[in-house]
């Protein structure tokens, strides 16, 4: 055993299995700081956000620049952090502060409710309460990336093909990265993915029976 320890090739064969074992690693470590996932709750709070701006959903193209906005701003954010950005920098110290002392003044505010002022509660907010209509529907559309006058062209085809199927209809609307077909979504669901105004505008429309 100690003539193989003091073989050269047994130090080789050690210094590399060290190096492999620091490389994984690192390199593990790595990967998972330098990913950025953007999944469905990121987009629907992206869309919500420019709805509560502009008071109506992004086209495709807006989408498209929205996602990769906050896709720069996490690379940079990642970045900055690496970097040791936040450390003594006296605005994000503040900032931070301004948190937490929000938190522990509500924390300090909060009570558990009686049963008393709970039922109050709930008759003065049921409406809150109720469960959002369900919805199953097919969209086709017609986008003003891709047409000069996307609303009558909509119209001008629903003019056209009164009763005709979906399949049918397809053909004549624009091709889009999102679900043509809804099934069984709530109002509220719907309203992120298509704008708060859509769920409204069918709430009181007659459906196919």
């Amino acid at each position: 055993m100690k003539k193989l320890l003091k073989e050269p090739f047994f130090h080789f064969i050690l210094i590399g299995i060290v190096l492999f074992l620091i490389y994984g690693m690192v390199s593990n470590k790595t990967n998972s700081k330098n990913t950025i996932l953007i999944n469905d709750f990121d987009i629907s709070n992206i869309i919500s956000k420019w709805e509560m701006q502009w008071k109506r959903a992004p086209t495709e193209k807006e989408l498209q620049n929205l996602i990769a906005s906050n896709i720069k701003q996490e690379i940079f954010y990642q970045e900055a952090l690496n970097m040791n950005l936040d450390h003594n920098d006296e605005i994000i110290k503040r900032r931070l502060a301004q948190k937490m002392q929000f938190l522990s003044n509500d924390i300090a505010y909060l009570k558990e409710p009686t049963q008393i002022e709970l039922k109050e509660y709930y008759k003065t907010h049921a409406e809150k309460y109720l469960t959002p209509n369900p919805y199953s529907l097919y969209q086709i559309t017609f986008s003003p990336d891709k047409r000069k006058d996307n609303y009558k062209d909509a119209l001008e085809t629903l003019k056209q093909f009164p009763n005709a199927s979906f399949d049918e209809m397809q053909q004549w609307g624009d091709k889009l990265p999102f679900a043509y077909f809804f099934d069984n979504v709530n109002a509220n669901a719907l309203g992120l993915q298509l704008g708060s105004k859509f769920p409204e505008g069918i709430e009181n429309q007659e459906l196919n029976k």
